[in-house]
């Protein structure tokens, strides 16, 4: 039982008959609102009616629902799947069905995981905002130094046109060869750089001077 207790994870084994037989200290903190039915020998129909009837599901108006898809997603185990608890915590759980006929439950608390990805998916939703309704030339490279993002721009070229390609592979237009080589090394150094300048030939034949600057994140 030490051993079980020492796992950072949500740990319970159920028999073949779906009853409890051994659960670890995170389980029984998880669900420390329905101790009753944690205890060895409780059937796993009976806890899972005891945490929706006591509102440890998190935000769900149908319970019944809830419940019936619960079970069968525990009779048929299909894969790792996230669920929502009590106090806004989500964990992963995943199901294995032994050839015994017994289950073993891990699962681990994911709640600041996803709350990390919720403030990027806010912040990448800004960024695309911002860049398609920015009037200027908006990009975005990733760590491997291809074009990731494009905003519309003012080229005759679509914004796919530039994705997956580097600096060097694209035609700049009327640059140096210095410029360029100081640029691709600060690029490669993960180095801010403002006011990189340079004229390119539109297709009406008139010349267009550009103005770039870039910021590294991490």
């Amino acid at each position: 039982m030490t051993a079980i207790n020492s796992l950072e994870v949500i740990f319970a084994i159920w028999d073949f008959d779906d009853r409890l037989v051994l659960a670890n200290e995170f389980f029984c903190t998880l669900n420390e609102g329905v101790l009753e039915s944690c205890g060895v020998g409780a059937t796993f129909e009976e806890h899972i009616y005891d945490i929706a009837e006591n509102d440890l599901i998190g935000d769900v108006k149908d319970k019944d629902t809830w419940i019936s898809n619960r079970l069968k997603r525990h009779q048929n185990p299909d894969g790792p799947f996230e669920l929502t608890r009590q106090n806004d915590t989500t964990i992963l759980v995943n199901e294995v069905r032994l050839d015994d006929g017994s289950t073993i439950i891990l699962s681990m608390d994911i709640t600041e995981q996803k709350i990390i990805e919720e403030a990027l998916r806010q912040n990448e939703n800004r960024l695309l905002d911002f860049g398609t309704i920015a009037a200027d030339w908006f990009w975005e490279m990733g760590s491997d130094l291809r074009f990731s993002f494009m905003s519309a721009d003012f080229t005759e070229n679509a914004p796919e046109f530039y994705i997956g390609k580097t600096r060097r592979e694209l035609d700049l237009g009327r640059i140096t060869q210095s410029q360029l080589d100081i640029h691709e090394q600060q690029l490669q150094n993960r180095e801010p750089f403002s006011d990189l300048r340079y004229s390119r030939q539109k297709s009406d034949g008139s010349e267009m001077f550009v103005s770039i600057d870039g910021r590294p994140t991490f």
